[in-house]
C-alpha cells in the first residue's frame, strides 16, 4: 500500500494478535515517541498523573493514553476549548524535542477551528434548554426489547424475539452515543449486546473517532483479514470470499467478544432460569438479530463508500483534521436537515459527520449545528456528501471488489 496518508510512522502489522485492542495501544506508544510517564498536546509534553483522577470526562480517557501523543482526542474532546487549556497548562513539563507522528492539524483559521468557533455561541445558548430526548430514546427502545422479549418468552413466538432483536440494535445503537461523555450508566446499555462498553469506548472513541479510515482505525483492521475495507491488492476469489464471509461476521459481531465482556459486567451475570429450548431460541434469535441489525444500520456506507478518503489514497494538501472527517464520512440524506426527528438521527447514526467532529455534544444539540456546518463547507469549498441506505451498502460491496486505482477519492 503507498503511504500517502499523514503519519510518519506506521503501526507494526500483528494477525496473529488476539488481544487488538492493548496491541493498538503499544503500537501507538511506540509510534508517537512520547515519554512513558508524559502525555503530549501538539508540541508539549504535561505530566497529568494528579490530574487523572480529577478529570470530569473518567479517568480511562487519561490512564489508557499514557505515553502517547493525545492532540486530536484533546482538540475534538473539548468544544469549551478555551478552558480545556487553562486547566493543561498546570501540567506542563516540557516542549517536545520531536514532530508529531500525526501530521493532523488544529490551526486557529483552519476548518475544525472556524467550525467549532462558529457552533460555540449556538452550543452554549442550546446546552441550557436542550430536552434529554436522547435518554428518552434510548430508554423507550430499551423497555420496547423487553416487552417483546417477555411476550416471545411467554408465547415462545419467534417473531417477538425478532422485534425484541430490533430493538435492542436500536438501544444500543443510541447507548453508543454515551462513549464519548462523563462516566455514566447509559453507556452500559450497550452491553445487552455482550459486547463491554468500556472496551468500545477505547476502540470506538478513541481509536476510530479519531482516524477513521486509516491504520490506526481499528473499526477497520477488525475485518483482516477476512475483508481488507483499505485498499489492498487481492484477488478477485479473495473479494467474492469476504462478500460470502462477511453476513456470517455481521451475525455474529455482538457474540465474539462474549469472553472480553463477560469480566465483572452484572448485566453479563444475570442467571436465565429458562429451558433449554427458550434458552437456545432467545440467543440464537434475538441476538443474531440484534447483531446482523446493528451492523446492517452502522457499518456500510457512512465511512465505507468510493468517495471517501482511504489510507493510501491521494489524499488533500490541507492537513486539517476536521477535513479528515468531512472526507471519511457520508451523512444519510434523512438526517441531512434540523427538522429530521431527533429519535431517528440518533438511532440511525445520523448527523454522524458532525458526531464524530464534536463526538462529546448530544445529539439533540448537534441538530442545531447543521445550518452552521453547512456554511463552513461552503466557506472552504467543500461539498456536503449525503446517501441512503440502499446506495450504503451497493458502495460497499463496491469497497470489498475495489482495486486501489477504482478507490481513488472522487
Amino acid at each position: 500500500m503507498k503511504k500517502t496518508s499523514k503519519f510518519r510512522n506506521y503501526p507494526k502489522e500483528d494477525q496473529t494478535r488476539i488481544d487488538v485492542l492493548n496491541h493498538w495501544f503499544e503500537n501507538k506508544r511506540e509510534i508517537d515517541g512520547v515519554p512513558s510517564k508524559l502525555w503530549r498536546v501538539h508540541d508539549k509534553y504535561y505530566d497529568l498523573t494528579d490530574f487523572i483522577e480529577k478529570h470530569p470526562g473518567g479517568k480511562i480517557w487519561i490512564e489508557k493514553n499514557k505515553g502517547t501523543d493525545i492532540t486530536e482526542l484533546f482538540e475534538s474532546h473539548h468544544i469549551e476549548i478555551e478552558k480545556a487549556k487553562i486547566i493543561l497548562k498546570k501540567y506542563f513539563v516540557k516542549d517536545a524535542e520531536i514532530q508529531r507522528n500525526s501530521k493532523y492539524t488544529f490551526h486557529r483559521n483552519g476548518f475544525y477551528s472556524s467550525l467549532r468557533a462558529r457552533v460555540l455561541p449556538i452550543y452554549r445558548a442550546a446546552s441550557k434548554t436542550a430536552p434529554n430526548s436522547t435518554h428518552v430514546t434510548l430508554y423507550s427502545w430499551f423497555c420496547c426489547m423487553v416487552v417483546f422479549l417477555c411476550l416471545g418468552l411467554q408465547s415462545s413466538q419467534i417473531s417477538c424475539f425478532l422485534i425484541a432483536g430490533f430493538f435492542g440494535a436500536l438501544t444500543i445503537n443510541v447507548a453508543h452515543n454515551f462513549f464519548h461523555k462523563a462516566d455514566n450508566f447509559h453507556m452500559r446499555l450497550f452491553d445487552i449486546s455482550l459486547m463491554s462498553s468500556t472496551r468500545w469506548r477505547q476502540t470506538h472513541a478513541m481509536s476510530h473517532h479519531t482516524f477513521p479510515n486509516t491504520c490506526l482505525d481499528l473499526e477497520v483492521t477488525q475485518f483482516e483479514p477476512f475483508a481488507y475495507l483499505m485498499p489492498k491488492k487481492t484477488s478477485f476469489g479473495y473479494s467474492l470470499f469476504s462478500t460470502c464471509i462477511l453476513p456470517i461476521l455481521l451475525s455474529v459481531t455482538t457474540t465474539i467478544n462474549l469472553k472480553l465482556s463477560i469480566s465483572s459486567r452484572f448485566l453479563n451475570l444475570l442467571h436465565f432460569t429458562l429451558s433449554m429450548k427458550i434458552g437456545c431460541s432467545f440467543f440464537i434469535i434475538f441476538h443474531f438479530t440484534m447483531s446482523f441489525s446493528f451492523a446492517f444500520l452502522s457499518l456500510p456506507g457512512i465511512h465505507h463508500n468510493t468517495v471517501n478518503y482511504y489510507e493510501g489514497h491521494e489524499s488533500r494538501k490541507d492537513t486539517d483534521w476536521g477535513l479528515l472527517q468531512v472526507d471519511t464520512i457520508v451523512d444519510r440524506w434523512f438526517t441531512a436537515s434540523e427538522n429530521t426527528s431527533h429519535a431517528i438521527a440518533v438511532s440511525a447514526f445520523g448527523d454522524h459527520t458532525l458526531h464524530h467532529l464534536f463526538p462529546t455534544v448530544d445529539g439533540a444539540i448537534l441538530k442545531s449545528f447543521i445550518p452552521a456546518y453547512k456554511k463552513t463547507l461552503l466557506d472552504f469549498g467543500i461539498n456536503y456528501k449525503q446517501s441512503n441506505c440502499l446506495y450504503d451498502w451497493l458502495e460497499f460491496l463496491k469497497i470489498l471488489f475495489a482495486t486501489k486505482q477504482e478507490m481513488k477519492q472522487k
